[in-house]
């Protein structure tokens, strides 16, 4: 899972507003041909002109007007992220609220072990500001990275565990699921 930039299209197409982030779901499949090895399970809310991703929230294969970290990009104050993954499925929480529901569909995690990695990825320096701002280039989605991250960016991980068999919270639908067709 990848978080991600924002777009200049508004999601759903006749939204009111473009999308401030994204987030990927990618699958890594072990022994698969050199720039085969993944696959987007996300769901293609746009054109498939635009990549496959999570711009806002759906119930099953609707798309709704909520944005999936939009209202949480900021510096402050801390935000907590739970995510519960098995072989099949994939579910993120934002601070107590079921954020993202994907159903890998036939693709399947097929790894023995598994490793958590978090890490931040410097997106572009404050001296390529000004190609950022290009009058041909519409970066109206991405209003945080412009005006914020190119002079601080805090991110900071605490508290990180990882636990087996653990249970999906009280109130968990599988109709809020997003399930990938290839």
């Amino acid at each position: 899972m990848f978080p991600h930039d924002g777009i200049m299209t508004p999601v759903p197409s006749e939204g009111k507003s473009n999308p401030q982030s994204s987030v990927i779901v990618l699958i890594h499949k072990a022994g698969a041909p050199v720039k085969q090895t993944s696959v987007d399970v996300s769901p293609q809310q746009l054109s498939p002109a635009y990549p496959a991703a999570w711009y806002r929230m759906q119930t099953g294969d609707k798309v709704t007007s909520k944005g999936v970290l939009d209202d949480y990009i900021q510096m402050a104050p801390r935000v907590r992220f739970d995510l519960y993954v098995s072989r099949s499925r994939l579910i993120m929480y934002v601070n107590g609220e079921q954020r993202i529901c994907n159903d890998f569909g036939p693709q399947k995690l097929t790894m023995a072990e598994a490793a958590v990695g978090f890490n931040d990825a410097l997106y572009h320096s404050s001296a390529e500001h000004t190609e950022l701002t290009a009058s041909f280039a519409d970066r109206s989605g991405q209003l945080f990275y412009l005006n914020n991250v190119i002079y601080e960016d805090l991110h900071t991980w605490d508290n990180v565990g990882f636990e087996e068999n653990v249970q999906t919270p009280t109130g968990f639908s599988d109709a809020d699921c997003y399930t990938y067709k290839p």
